[in-house]
């Protein structure tokens, strides 16, 4: 890992909660997410309603500051699509959201080793945690919007790696879903849209005001 990437994740780390908003399609709405304290946006290339073109994401990522993370999300991607795909769209961050193995992972990590690495993982595999040489990892349970979830304990690999929670965050549940288990970072995508790809301004807002908010309890 290069200086610079240390630096941004040692700054994620030690602000209350990062924020990533994913499925980025406009450049309007990633200036708002970054306006509100977004450290990363995150552009679909992997087939779904938010999927975007390599060359949409680099007409957004030149015109964002190079401080913010820039990250695709890929779903099981060749080698050679996953090559292109970052070269093309100016990438400073890899999100894997598929069933990607270690071994992948660790043949992504060596082939960009200074881009911010993200391996999305069900609770059912948090064992795998250890096994995977990543920066981050991103919890993306099946029902986020079940209230049980937030009073049970993550499992205790999921503590050893900068953690996002994600999956169904919404203003009327981040706030909860980060006092109960204090992850490093939230990434959201469909609690803040009008529509698939289209983000929401007064969503966004709410969603920002809220992780404020819970933010400064914690820190308390």
């Amino acid at each position: 890992m290069n200086e610079s990437k240390k630096d941004s994740m040692k700054e994620s780390i030690s602000s209350p909660v990062s924020v990533k908003v994913c499925g980025i399609t406009r450049l309007q709405d990633a200036e708002l997410a970054i306006e509100l304290g977004a450290h990363a946006i995150g552009f679909v290339l992997a087939p779904s309603p938010r999927q975007i073109s390599t060359s949409q994401a680099k007409s957004i990522s030149r015109q964002i500051p190079k401080s913010v993370h820039r990250v695709g999300v890929f779903v099981d991607p060749s080698v050679e699509y996953l090559r292109e795909s970052v070269l093309q769209a100016e990438l400073s961050g890899i999100q894997l959201h598929g069933r990607e193995t270690p071994d992948f992972v660790k043949v992504v990590r060596e082939m960009f080793p200074e881009v911010l690495l993200i391996k999305a993982l069900p609770l059912s595999l948090a064992s795998e945690v250890e096994a995977l040489v990543c920066d981050a990892i991103l919890i993306d349970p099946p029902r986020l919007d079940d209230q049980a979830l937030q009073h049970r304990p993550l499992p205790e690999p999921l503590k050893k790696k900068f953690m996002y929670l994600s999956g169904g965050l919404t203003a009327e549940n981040v706030a909860g879903f980060i006092r109960s288990h204090k992850p490093q970072g939230v990434d959201v995508s469909r609690g803040v849209e009008s529509s698939p790809g289209l983000k929401d301004a007064v969503k966004m807002r709410t969603f920002f005001a809220q992780i404020n908010g819970s933010s400064a309890r914690r820190s308390q």
